[in-house]
């Protein structure tokens, strides 16, 4: 009997889901730098990385021109297609590639959706050839288009709140039902989920109620809910769907990872209309900022006390990630660079190694 107990107790040890550190850089790296130096890069002890790609006769890359009205072809993805295929990864198993809101200039309700569904498809096709694990879906709005604020859309004069989260759902299933012909196992890490127009409205109450339209017509990611719903609804059973929840930024303390986690796998169901399904599909992960508001705090990489993370506590609010996530946790940085060392104090690069192995 005390036999099989320690037996049952190293099963449950060596069964947990492995948790996986992704790199995400402002500087992406694209295929042919990854082709030419991924020896080098794979000093730096992340799982992955994501990544972009460039499209022929573009000025933009692939993730800036998914959501939009003009059609990318897959032939002009073809030369990064074929850095990518002759990258030899051994560290690096777990690259996403960056896929953006963006323009973002096709209303829910226009013709020309159907180019954003297509494109979906490419890139989703240009991933799965790549040995890509999944998709990073960057839902944020960056540009002039806002397409999950409702006062910002095209018709709203034609279409009450509700006609348009019902489109949004409805644009939901065609798009991942697209990614899903070319990639059925994909794992999609929706950076900005539910969670947002769930702390937007202030929040609810998951187990009995839902919140009302009327909040959410109110607020400007009011429609990313529905949209999502319909991404949960129509996703093949073999994708991986996770809330990578970009809002845990700054977070030090394991206790703000665990009540994330509890906002993401239950609370944040109140906004989808699709309550039960959220609750079994969404996994939980998390951001980390390793650079925090540099881009007005600065980044001193000679005295790393006075950053947002020192290495030790980069390597505390580390761990207490990996100890509430399902899967994935990424690192966002700005001016420190792992791939090169640039601006990246060595503490930094042993706070990860401690806190990973």
């Amino acid at each position: 009997m005390r036999r099989t107990v320690v037996v049952l107790l190293l099963c449950g040890a060596a069964c947990a889901p492995p948790r996986k550190v992704l790199l995400f850089s402002r500087e992406i790296p694209m295929p042919s730098a990854l082709r030419a130096r991924v020896a080098e890069m794979e000093r730096a002890p992340f799982d992955g990385l994501v990544l972009d790609a460039p499209v022929a006769g573009r000025d933009r890359t692939l993730a800036w021109l998914v959501w939009g009205s003009e059609a990318v072809a897959p032939a002009a993805l073809a030369p990064a297609a074929r850095d990518l295929a002759a990258t030899r990864f051994r560290r690096f198993k777990h690259n996403f590639l960056r896929v953006n809101a963006m323009p973002g200039d096709v209303d829910w309700f226009a013709e020309d959706w159907g180019t954003v569904v297509r494109n979906a498809g490419v890139a989703a096709a240009f991933a799965k050839r790549g040995g890509l694990r999944g998709l990073v879906l960057d839902t944020e709005q960056y540009g002039e288009a806002r397409p999950f604020d409702y006062g910002r859309q095209r018709f709203r004069d034609r279409h009450a709140f509700g006609e348009y989260a019902e489109q949004a759902r409805r644009r939901g299933r065609e798009l991942i039902a697209a990614i899903n012909a070319a990639y059925p196992d994909v794992t999609l890490l929706v950076l900005f989920g539910h969670t947002l127009p769930y702390r937007r409205v202030g929040g609810g109450d998951a187990h009995t109620q839902h919140v009302p339209d009327e909040a959410l017509a109110r607020v400007e990611y009011g429609l990313l809910a529905p949209f999502l719903d319909g991404v949960l609804e129509a996703a093949s059973p073999d994708t991986v769907y996770v809330d990578a929840y970009e809002s845990s930024y700054p977070y030090r303390e394991r206790a703000e990872f665990a009540r994330a986690r509890g906002l993401i796998r239950d609370e944040a169901s109140s906004v989808s209309r699709v309550p039960d399904l959220y609750r079994r599909r969404v996994q939980a992960g998390f951001g980390l900022w390793l650079d925090f508001e540099s881009d007005r705090r600065g980044w001193d990489a000679r005295d790393p006390s006075r950053n947002h993370f020192d290495p030790a506590g980069f390597g505390q609010a580390l761990r207490g990630a990996l100890a509430e996530t399902d899967g994935y946790v990424w690192v966002y940085c700005e001016k420190p660079d792992w791939l090169t060392g640039r601006d990246l104090p060595a503490a930094y690069l042993a706070a990860l190694r401690a806190a990973r192995y």
